[in-house]
């Protein structure tokens, strides 16, 4: 994908996705329910729901993944960070 397409979905570029996962330490992120995504991955889940209104079925299409794990990643990420900071 390239950086423009990038920007409009998760409004950070690559470079600046991947300094803010590690930045966040993501990849301390614990594995739960065997679920155990790549940080930036992750990121890029949170980033994409809150860039505007969307529902996890319409992002299945995007991530190619079920509902059911967006949304495990989805809070996952969002406990953590609310935990870690």
């Amino acid at each position: 994908m390239d950086d423009k397409r990038v920007r409009s979905k998760f409004r950070f570029s690559k470079a600046e996705i991947k300094l803010l996962a590690d930045l966040l330490g993501l990849y301390l992120l614990p594995i739960q329910r065997r679920c155990r995504p790549h940080p930036i991955t992750a990121l890029c889940v949170v980033l994409y729901r809150l860039t505007f209104p969307t529902r996890l079925t319409d992002m299945e299409l995007f991530f190619g993944r079920s509902s059911t794990w967006l949304s495990l990643v989805f809070n996952n990420v969002v406990t953590f960070l609310i935990e870690r900071f």
